[in-house]
C-alpha cells in the first residue's frame, strides 16, 4: 500500500513498460496478469479509484471488481491508517515510491483485513501502481502473541499480589484483579464465583468496563436457559466462543439470551474443587468479537485457582482470629470466675473458723461422764480437729490467688534450709536421710515458693515407706529458659495410671486413717506453679518412690495467663 517513503521513481533513461510489444500485445499481457496473479495488483487514478484490479482482490475483500471500481481505495482504508496512506499517495504522485506499508482495509462483511504493499507513481499520467500481499494471518499471530505475553504478566502480577494481603481484604483484591484480566483479553466483563452447598457461603465478584454501555441480563431468565447453564456448570465444560453464534446449533435459546444480553464472545472456565468450594471465571466481550486462545484458558485457570486458594487462606485466618477472640473472652470470663471463687473460698473458710473455735471450746469444757459419752466426745474432738485442718488448708489454697505485688528475687536454698528446720522433728522421728544440692536464685513470690517447698518435702516425709531406710533428695537444674526443681523419695509412690487423677482439691488416693492430710497440699503446689507460669509433673522415684519436678521460668508470667500449662503432662498430683 501507499505509505512509507522509498526510492525515487523510474529513472528517465529506463525502458518503458512493455517495450518491444505492440499495444495490443501489452494489453493482453496485462489482462492475463490481472486475472491469474495470486498477489493483489491495482492501478489507481489520482483520486485512488481503481483503473485495473487483479481478481485476487475479490477473494480478499469480498467485493466484485465492478463494485470496487465504484469506490475510492482510500475510503476502504481503516480510519486510523487513512491519513498515513493519503500522505504516502501524494508523495508517490510527486515521483517517490513507497514500500512495506501495513494497513487495514475494510471487507464487505464489515471486518478489517491487514495487508502490506508498495506503490510507484507515474507523474505524467497521475496513476499509481500497487502491489499488495495479505498479512492478516501474520498480524493475528502477532496480536495473539502480544496478548498472551500481556496476560502472562498480568497473571504473574496477580499471583504475587495476593501474597500477604490481609484476610479481610482478599475479596477486594480479587475484584480489583478482574479489571486487568479483562482488559488484557480485550473483553468488557469479567465474573468470578466461588460457592459451596451452603447458600450463605457464595462469593461473587464482577467487573464491567466503565467506558462500555452494558445491558444487564434479565432477572428471571428463561427456564431452558437456566437448565442449560446448570448442566454446563455441573459438567465442568469449558466454553470458548469467539462468536456466540457458534453455539446456535446446540442451544439456540441460549444464544438468543446471550445476544439479548449484548454478548458477542464468551469464555467460561470452570474451576476445580478446592476443599469444599468450586466456582468459575467468565469473560464476555460486548463491543466486538475477540479471539480467545487455548493458552489463555490455561493461564486463567491458574488465576482462578489462585483466587480459590487466597479465599481459603482468608477463611482460615478469619476463623482463627474469631476463635482467638472467643478464647480470649472465655479466658477472661474464666479468670473472673476463678477470682470470684477464690474470694468466696477464702471468705467461706475464714468465716468457718469462728464457729469451729466455739465448738472446740465447748468440747474442751465438756464434763466427764460415764457410759458412751466420753467416746462420742472424743469422736467429736477428732472431727473438729479434722475440720480445722481442712479449713486451714483451704485458706492456704485460696490465698495463692490472692497474692499481690510484683515478683522478686527468691533464694530457694535458704527457703529449703528453713523448711528442713521446721520439719526437723518429723525427719528425726522417721529416720529420714536428707540429701540436697544447692538450689539457685529464682524470680517469684517468696511466700508462695516457701509453701511449695514446704508441701513437697512434707509429702515426702508423710508418705515414707515403713521398714525401709527413708531417703529424700532435693536438687535443681538451670538452663536458658528456667529452673527445674526436683524432690525425689523412696516412699510408697503413686501408680503411673493414677498420677493423672490428682492435683485436684480434696483428692486423696489413700484412706484418711492411714495418712493424715486433707488432699489439698499438692493442689496448692499446682496453683503456686501456675501462678509463676511454670509446670509440675510426676515421675518414678527411688525404688518405687516418687519424683516431683517443678519447672519455673526465669520471667514468671502474670497470674491467670498460663492456664494451659496445666496439661496432662504438666498437672500436679496431690496424694
Amino acid at each position: 500500500m501507499v505509505g512509507s517513503q522509498g526510492d525515487r521513481g523510474v529513472q528517465e533513461d529506463s525502458a518503458a513498460p512493455g517495450a518491444g510489444l505492440s499495444p495490443d500485445e501489452w494489453s493482453g499481457v496485462l489482462a492475463h496478469l490481472l486475472e491469474s496473479s495470486i498477489d493483489l495488483l491495482a492501478v489507481l487514478d489520482h483520486e485512488t479509484r481503481p483503473i485495473a484490479l487483479s481478481r485476487s482482490w475479490e477473494g480478499l475483500l469480498g467485493w466484485s471488481r465492478a463494485e470496487l471500481a465504484q469506490q475510492r481505495f482510500l475510503d476502504l482504508v481503516h480510519p486510523d491508517d487513512r491519513q498515513m496512506v493519503a500522505e504516502g499517495h501524494e508523495r508517490v504522485l510527486r515521483g517517490d515510491s513507497a514500500r512495506g506499508a501495513e494497513v487495514r482495509m475494510r471487507r464487505r462483511d464489515g471486518g478489517n483485513q491487514w495487508v502490506q504493499g508498495g506503490a510507484v507513481g507515474d507523474v505524467t499520467t497521475g496513476r499509481t501502481y500497487l502491489t499488495v500481499v495479505d498479512i492478516h494471518e501474520r498480524k493475528a499471530l502477532e496480536h495473539a502473541l502480544r496478548t498472551q505475553l500481556a496476560l502472562e504478566e498480568v497473571v504473574a502480577s496477580i499471583a504475587s499480589g495476593l501474597i500477604g494481603v490481609e484476610p479481610a481484604e482478599v475479596p477486594g483484591a480479587i475484584e480489583a484483579a478482574l479489571a486487568p484480566l479483562g482488559r488484557s483479553l480485550g473483553v468488557d466483563r469479567a465474573h468470578f464465583l466461588r460457592a459451596s452447598r451452603a447458600p450463605d457461603e457464595v462469593t461473587y465478584l464482577e467487573w464491567y468496563d466503565p467506558e462500555v454501555p452494558q445491558r444487564r441480563p434479565r432477572p428471571d431468565p428463561d427456564p431452558e436457559v437456566r437448565a442449560w447453564w446448570r448442566a454446563v456448570l455441573r459438567s465442568g465444560r469449558v466454553l470458548r466462543l469467539q462468536d456466540v453464534e457458534e453455539l446456535r446449533d446446540e442451544a439456540p435459546t441460549v444464544v438468543d439470551a446471550l445476544i439479548e444480553d449484548g454478548a458477542r464472545s464468551v469464555l467460561h472456565i470452570p474451576l476445580p474443587v478446592h476443599r469444599r468450594f468450586s466456582g468459575f471465571l467468565t469473560f464476555v466481550a460486548v463491543r466486538r468479537t475477540v479471539p480467545l486462545s487455548e493458552d489463555a484458558v490455561s493461564l486463567l485457570r491458574v488465576v482462578g485457582e489462585c483466587f480459590l486458594s487466597a479465599l481459603a487462606s482468608s477463611d482460615d485466618a478469619i476463623a482463627l482470629e474469631d476463635a482467638r477472640r472467643e478464647l480470649e473472652l472465655r479466658n477472661h470470663a474464666l479468670e473472673r470466675s476463678n477470682e470470684e471463687l477464690e474470694r468466696f473460698a477464702y471468705a467461706a473458710a475464714h468465716d468457718l473458723k469462728a464457729p469451729l473455735v466455739r465448738i472446740e471450746m465447748a468440747l474442751a469444757a465438756a464434763p466427764t461422764v460415764s457410759g458412751p459419752g466420753p467416746d462420742l466426745i472424743d469422736i467429736a474432738r477428732r472431727g473438729a480437729a479434722r475440720m480445722r485442718q481442712l479449713i486451714e488448708d483451704l485458706l492456704t489454697f485460696a490465698a495463692v490467688g490472692q497474692t499481690a505485688g510484683a515478683p522478686g528475687e527468691v533464694d530457694l536454698d535458704a527457703i529449703l534450709t528453713e523448711v528442713l528446720s521446721d520439719l526437723g522433728p518429723a525427719l528425726s522421728a522417721g529416720g529420714i536421710r536428707v540429701e540436697r544440692s544447692p538450689l539457685p536464685l529464682v524470680t517469684g513470690h517468696r511466700g508462695l515458693l516457701g509453701q511449695l517447698l514446704q508441701n513437697l518435702v512434707g509429702n515426702a516425709v508423710k508418705f515414707a515407706r515403713v521398714g525401709d531406710q527413708p531417703l529424700l533428695w532435693v536438687g535443681a537444674q538451670t538452663d536458658d529458659e528456667g529452673t527445674t526443681i526436683t524432690v525425689i523419695d523412696n516412699g510408697i509412690g503413686i501408680a503411673p495410671d493414677r498420677r493423672d487423677e490428682v492435683f485436684g482439691v480434696f483428692k486423696r488416693l489413700n484412706p484418711d486413717d492411714t495418712f493424715p492430710g486433707s488432699g489439698i497440699g499438692l493442689a496448692t503446689c499446682a496453683r503456686v506453679v501456675e501462678h509463676h507460669g511454670g509446670r509440675i509433673w510426676l515421675d518414678d522415684g527411688i525404688d518405687g518412690g516418687l519424683a516431683v519436678h517443678v519447672w519455673l521460668p526465669h520471667r514468671p508470667a502474670s497470674v491467670g495467663t498460663e492456664h494451659a500449662a496445666r496439661s496432662a503432662s504438666g498437672r500436679g498430683i496431690d496424694r
